[in-house]
């Protein structure tokens, strides 16, 4: 259903109606925003399947919160190397990340504890983490850089659209490597989307996988050559 790398297709048609042409335009923004929200919860975190791979992103999203609102903590903890040791991270209760991401508890607890067993997450104060180990592995990092080269070809895509206002001016220099707050950022975006469709879905794991079934089965508008916009065919049945 994408327009992804259509830059050049779309750039030859030379007039849209006025009426229509938010409209398209709103259809270029979410078939783009999808394409990068399905690419990014296909990468995954290491080695780990989606559900668990959502756990381990609430939940370090939750140990981090304070820290993210602090800038000299964004840029202390920003770079590949430099995850927030677990001293500094604020744990968080199995009941309230059931809660967050609309799962039973029990669902929750048993997911949590196959991942404190592999090293993804550990008991702290009563609380979960993710643990800087974990942060720090190769398999984590591996993760880290893919989320972050999507996320360019995402923001390459909506400029050559012309799709984005123009940037304030940056916080850090342009030189710094900031993968890992990038990533936060990404989790941010996942998570909120995710939860959009929860209350069609019923939890945020089922979100992810009707939002794929969605990119599976939709295609987007097209122009005609007198500026109308054309509906994509209807979705046909699962193969």
């Amino acid at each position: 259903m994408s327009f992804h790398g259509k830059a050049d297709k779309c750039s030859t048609v030379s007039y849209v109606a006025p009426q229509l042409a938010s409209i398209l335009r709103e259809r270029v923004i979410g078939d783009l925003s999808l394409d990068f929200l399905m690419d990014v919860a296909s990468v995954g975190i290491a080695d780990l399947d989606s559900s668990d791979a959502l756990l381990v992103m609430a939940i370090n999203q939750a140990n981090i919160l304070p820290l993210t609102r602090d800038p000299a903590a964004r840029r202390r903890y920003g770079d590949l190397a430099s995850p927030a040791p677990d001293a500094e991270r604020t744990p968080i209760s199995i009941s309230a990340i059931a809660e967050s991401l609309g799962l039973p508890f029990e669902t929750a607890r048993r997911h949590i504890h196959g991942l404190i067993a592999r090293g993804a997450c550990a008991i702290e104060n009563s609380g979960v983490i993710v643990p800087s180990s974990f942060l720090g592995s190769p398999a984590y990092l591996a993760s880290v850089m893919q989320v972050y080269a999507r996320m360019r070809t995402f923001y390459e895509d909506l400029t050559a659209y012309d799709l984005l206002a123009p940037l304030p001016d940056p916080v850090f220099a342009p030189q710094e490597d900031l993968m890992r707050g990038a990533a936060r950022l990404v989790s941010d975006y996942l998570l909120r989307m995710a939860a959009g469709v929860v209350r069609v879905s019923g939890d945020r794991l089922s979100a992810l996988a009707l939002l794929g079934a969605v990119a599976e089965g939709v295609e987007p508008p097209t122009l005609t050559g007198t500026g109308q916009v054309k509906p994509g065919p209807p979705a046909g049945p699962a193969g």
